[in-house]
């Protein structure tokens, strides 16, 4: 992640920045917020943000996806129902 990793304490860790929610999102009622970094999605790592919007539209249906998620230098897990 370069020095925006190492400024948010993520030195070494790899994962996608959320620079933006959309209002009234999944992501939102998820519990996602701006500067948080995906580090999994399902249990896959995840450095790219091109994956991360393969995956998201594959839940369309109903599926869950579970997200783990560093903020504030600690790992929270969330659910993502879309």
């Amino acid at each position: 992640m370069g020095r925006r990793g190492r400024d948010l304490g993520l030195a070494g860790a790899t994962g996608a920045l959320v620079l933006e929610i959309p209002a009234g999102s999944a992501l939102v009622k998820a519990g996602l917020q701006k500067n948080d970094v995906i580090l999994s999605v399902n249990g896959a790592q995840t450095a790219k943000v091109a994956v991360l919007l393969r995956l998201f539209p594959d839940a369309g249906n109903g599926q869950t996806l579970w997200l783990v998620v560093s903020r504030n230098q600690k790992e929270i897990n969330l659910s993502l129902t879309p």
